[in-house]
């Protein structure tokens, strides 16, 4: 199954404190060529519940709207529910947490935990990432930059066509 995840600020928001959905033909684009089964949302602005329940209110029909998409509210997680799903010390306080792991390693460990298995594929849209794919024999896991991100983004040439793209592969 195909997920893609979105990332709130800079990415399909303004910022947490100005709350504009912002219209990003890049963003648009990738969700057309990736056509994920579920999109969720990956954001460190969602530090606990009451952001979750900001976003359900707040943001939720108005990025639906603007991106035309179906966002699985089961698939909306706090940095909280990050740390716990990815099996860090669910004791570490979120500022740390981005700190030390940052969005990158932290949605690796999080698809691979969460995902890993049944051919499953995770894909993250984020201005903070590096356009990078990896793949093992559990998961195939794919981050995006929205600025950067190619248009015609086509997974089986991810590596040749995209800049500054790194590949691993792990059995």
């Amino acid at each position: 199954m195909k997920y893609l995840f979105l990332d709130l600020e800079n990415t399909v928001i303004d910022s947490w404190e100005n709350l504009i959905v912002l219209n990003n033909p890049k963003v648009q684009e990738t969700i057309r060529s990736i056509n994920p089964e579920k999109i969720g949302i990956y954001s460190f602005a969602i530090w606990d519940d009451k952001d979750k329940e900001t976003f359900k209110t707040m943001l939720f029909a108005d990025i639906t709207k603007t991106y035309n998409i179906n966002i699985d509210l089961e698939l909306l997680f706090s940095v909280p529910d990050i740390i716990k799903i990815s099996g860090f010390d669910p004791k570490m306080k979120p500022n740390e947490f981005i700190k030390s792991y940052g969005k990158e390693l932290s949605f690796i460990q999080f698809s691979k935990k969460k995902f890993g298995g049944n051919g499953n594929e995770t894909f993250l849209i984020d201005d903070l990432v590096e356009d990078t794919y990896i793949e093992s024999k559990n998961i195939k896991i794919t981050m995006l930059n929205p600025i950067r991100v190619d248009k015609n983004y086509q997974p089986s040439t991810l590596a040749l066509s995209l800049p500054n793209v790194s590949v691993s592969q792990s059995g």
